[in-house]
């Protein structure tokens, strides 16, 4: 039932970029609503292994984790392959408390981490980039900003791309060699978040195109290579 929901649920947010619009929705929003999916994928890929794993595993750092390298090289691999890649290494390689194998206090953690997602996301895009730092903004602009055109859309989006990368590798080296829950645990969400913002790029470049827009600057001529680059 919860993976049929899942399915549902996916199949609901990833259609959203292909209606056809006046105006294009915010990058912002879009990955606000990615991040409603991953966070309920990657509880129930943990919850699932836990129940699997039938002998307590001694916890010890791992080398293998699917997001190790950031987006790019998690995005490589299938949505499901990755969801149970996850859920493995969090069973194994992360801190679990073992007197309660159901309802660990870790599980707080997923619940309030999943919660605070989308209070998360407007967080990074009101610290990154920073001021006169980004790639394809135009100056004055900010990832806050309701896009006014095609055009914004796409700065944005391509800008959000190389923000999530810098996020996910910054997490991922800080869950390295750590056993950390929380910290395993936000590096995988956000890899997952990052690879499902980047699933939708096709269908973005494609209603870009429909709009009738060139992209008629320099900055939006490279975003829209970047964006073309990493579907």
């Amino acid at each position: 039932m919860t993976r049929l929901l899942s399915v549902l649920v996916a199949a609901s947010i990833l259609a959203v970029p292909a209606v056809a619009s006046d105006r294009p929705r915010s990058p912002m929003d879009d990955l606000k609503s990615i991040s409603d999916l991953a966070g309920f994928d990657a509880h129930q890929s943990v919850r699932e292994e836990w129940r699997r794993d039938i002998v307590h595993h001694v916890y010890t750092p791992g080398d293998d984790a699917p997001w190790n390298d950031g987006a790019p090289a998690a995005c490589a691999q299938p949505r499901n392959q990755y969801l149970m890649a996850f859920g493995e290494f969090m069973a194994r390689h992360a801190r679990r408390e073992p007197t309660d194998r159901f309802a660990p206090p870790e599980l707080r953690t997923i619940e309030v981490m999943n919660r605070n997602l989308r209070a998360d996301v407007t967080h990074t895009a009101e610290h990154l980039p920073e001021p006169g730092r980004a790639r394809f903004l135009d100056p004055g602009e900010t990832l806050l900003d309701a896009p006014k055109s095609w055009d914004d859309a796409l700065r944005q989006r391509a800008e959000w791309t190389v923000v999530l990368d810098h996020v996910t590798r910054g997490l991922a080296d800080k869950a390295r060699g750590n056993i950390d829950f929380g910290a395993n645990y936000a590096a995988g969400l956000w890899s997952r978040m990052a690879c499902d913002f980047a699933a939708q790029n096709a269908g973005f470049v494609r209603r870009y195109r429909a709009s009738g827009r060139v992209g008629d600057s320099d900055r939006t001529q490279a975003a829209l290579a970047l964006l073309e680059s990493r579907k």
